[in-house]
């Protein structure tokens, strides 16, 4: 670590957490206070249904939804109307706070700043009421950093490039302060999960894919790799996702789907049932819900498949997940592109977890929307590295 990056970094780590909370609170507060804690959520998707259902738990009054999306607007969600904003600017005024609960939302702060109001964050509001809204996915208390203090500098001196390090500390700082300064901007979208610069493709790729959802990894993948492959093995245990990729698989050429393995199981560090939230979008989650799903480890069901490519996208299980896929990690030291932002820990602990396991990968950290939201940690074996 340089001496300007390590006294950085130990500046943040100092961080008093109730200073932090309350800087950003007692401006909300007030904000909240005159717009007689009326809100208007712009985003009519999974955080914004999330955001409705925890200011409601905070004490607020969330009045309407403004969403893009012609086919929401005019009808009602979660006992709320959705407009166009412009029609929600129009009705409402300067009268409520706007929310912007959009993940990727660089576009929805213009057009609303442009439509002459200044919206707030979701990681605002939270900050604002984190007994009733946090932790949500990585939006926690800063003081959750503070207490981990130990592990981020260990993290911070694992990274391979510099660009992987400036984002681990302007997430450090994000995080401590939730300015909106800390962070740049992020990488393209389309090349979530594959970045050009870190990985090819190798025509003879065994993919394991955790977390594949209705087949949007296998639609993105295919397309890159011109449907040369090896073998693709995934993992999706939400039964609604789980028929529509089943049900993608089923319309691929013959040659090609018999080299596709399907596991309807939730990932973990040992075998056992879980709960799980089964709802077909993409915010199913693990530990909760009212239905039991089979809980397996990598090692014991892929390992006959000798991964090359390894993805994990699955909802703050990763940690377990990559626990019970050490052996097959080790033995085959697969490229990895690990997610990142369920959890706070998620930062520092995965890397470092991955490091722990095989020394000699070299890890690098993007970003693909704005706070945290779509962080990748690739892990790439020296054997795969096209970087110079």
């Amino acid at each position: 670590m340089s001496t300007t990056a390590s006294i950085t970094l130990d500046d943040l780590l100092a961080t008093d957490p109730a200073a932090a909370l309350e800087k950003v609170a007692a401006p909300t507060r007030e904000l909240l206070r005159a717009a007689g804690n009326r809100l208007v959520l712009t985003g009519a998707g999974p955080l914004g249904l999330a955001a409705a259902q925890l200011a409601r738990k905070a004490g607020l009054t969330p009045v309407a939804f403004a969403d893009n999306n012609k086919q929401k607007q005019g009808t009602e969600i979660s006992g709320l109307p959705v407009m166009s904003p412009d029609g929600a600017v129009e009705k409402y005024g300067q009268s409520v706070v706007y929310l912007v609960a959009v993940y990727t939302s660089e576009g929805v702060w213009a057009q609303l700043r442009k439509l002459g109001v200044e919206p707030i964050s979701f990681a605002r509001l939270c900050w604002t009421f984190p007994e009733a809204m946090m932790p949500y996915l990585s939006i926690e208390s800063p003081a959750v950093i503070a207490a981990a203090a130990a592990r981020i500098r260990e993290g911070f001196g694992i990274w391979a490039d510099d660009f992987s390090r400036e984002e681990y500390l302007a997430q450090i700082r994000w995080r401590t302060s939730l300015s909106p300064e800390a962070l740049g901007g992020f990488s393209p979208a389309v090349e979530t999960l594959f970045a050009p610069d870190l990985i090819a493709l190798r025509e003879d790729e065994s993919f394991v894919d955790c977390g594949a959802f209705d087949g949007d990894t296998l639609r993105q993948y295919l397309k890159l790799c011109g449907g040369k492959f090896g073998s693709y093995t995934a993992f999706e245990p939400d039964a609604l996702n789980f028929a529509k990729l089943k049900a993608q698989v089923e319309e691929m050429p013959a040659g090609m789907r018999e080299r596709v393995h399907l596991f309807p199981n939730a990932l973990g560090s040992a075998p056992g049932r879980i709960q799980f939230d089964t709802t077909g979008t993409v915010c199913s989650t693990v530990g909760k819900g009212d239905v039991w799903v089979e809980l397996v480890t990598l090692d014991d069901t892929a390992a006959d498949y000798k991964p090359t490519f390894l993805k994990m996208d699955i909802e703050g299980a990763e940690l377990e997940a990559i626990r019970g896929a050490s052996k097959l990690i080790r033995k085959y030291q697969p490229f990895m592109a690990i997610c990142l932002y369920h959890y706070s820990r998620d930062l520092w602990e995965i890397p470092l977890l991955i490091k722990e396991l095989v020394p000699t990968y070299n890890l690098y950290l993007r970003r693909y929307s704005n706070d945290t939201w779509e962080q990748i940690c690739y892990a790439i074996p020296t054997h795969r590295s096209i970087t110079s």
